[in-house]
């Protein structure tokens, strides 16, 4: 039985070889005989006379991109490119690859820019014109000053006066009317008056003689800001209500300096504190009494 079934299979099979040929007898045993892709199945190539499972051949791709970038100049490309790759074997591959390009870009920029400055400068200017004049003024009530100041100055804002000047009075309220004076060749004195300031001398700069404020009950505040000399003395005294002396510019008396019974003046605060001056020098003496030590 065994032998009869073989040798019908034998037959069989030089059959099949006479008709395929060497493919056939690859196939019986195992694989498919080849002399070239072209002898193989899709999806196979020859490797060595026989069909194997090919692998498609590897591509490589080049691409080019252009880009555009904005700002910066910065931009970015994609591009496609075909190429062709071997594999084992004699197959044909695709590829695609993908390149990156660098692009340029141009980019335009306006600013605008705000700067401020400061600078120093030097200059020369004309100062205010002061008129001389000659004369004295010694008035004992308001309207006195008003009317002798007013004929003696005139229109002038500035005055240089060869003269001195003495104010007293209980009507007097005012000295208004002595503004104009930037300095007085002689004496200035403010006795005895209702006046409650003496901020209204404030061009005064220079007195020629000696300067008094005494006796006036009503006076609060002594306040000469430009007042640079005294030739003579500079007596304050037996002022009640005067709280504060200020004499900020104040240089040279060339006499004494004396503060006088003016009980709510501070002593330390205002009176010392011009005595220690450095700036200031006192030809005579300087003394104080019967102000407010207690301040």
């Amino acid at each position: 039985m065994r032998i009869g079934l073989r040798r019908p299979l034998l037959l069989c099979l030089l059959a099949l070889a006479a008709l395929a040929g060497a493919a056939a007898c690859a196939l019986i045993a195992g694989g498919y005989a080849c002399d070239g892709d072209q002898n193989c199945p899709t999806g196979m190539v020859c490797v060595e006379s026989r069909c194997e499972a090919g692998t498609p051949g590897e591509g490589e791709g080049e691409g080019e991109g252009e880009g555009e970038g904005e700002g910066e100049g910065e931009g970015e490309g994609e591009g496609e490119g075909e190429g062709e790759g071997e594999g084992e074997g004699e197959g044909e591959g695709e590829g695609e690859g993908e390149g990156e390009g660098e692009g340029e870009g141009e980019g335009e920029g306006e600013g605008e820019g705000e700067g401020e400055g400061e600078g120093e400068g030097e200059g020369e200017g004309e100062g205010e014109t002061c008129v001389p004049r000659a004369g004295t003024i010694n008035v004992s009530n308001q309207n006195g000053l008003d009317t002798d100041a007013a004929a003696l100055f005139g229109a002038a804002t500035c005055v240089d006066l060869a003269g001195s000047v003495t104010v007293s009075g209980q009507s007097v309220s005012s000295l208004a009317a002595l503004a104009p004076l930037r300095s007085v060749n002689g004496g200035l004195t403010i006795a005895n008056t209702s006046v409650v300031s003496l901020n209204q001398l404030t061009r005064l700069a220079h007195v020629g003689g000696d300067l008094e404020v005494t006796n006036d009950g009503d006076l609060v505040a002594i306040d000469l800001p430009a007042l640079l000399d005294v030739s003579g003395s500079l007596l304050v005294s037996n002022n009640g209500s005067l709280l504060g002396a200020a004499f900020d510019l104040l240089e040279s008396v060339s006499g004494n300096l004396t503060f006088t019974n003016n009980p709510q003046l501070c002593v330390t605060a205002v009176i010392q504190a011009l005595f220690d001056r450095p700036s200031l020098t006192v030809g005579g003496s300087t003394s104080q009494s019967g102000n407010d030590g207690g301040c």
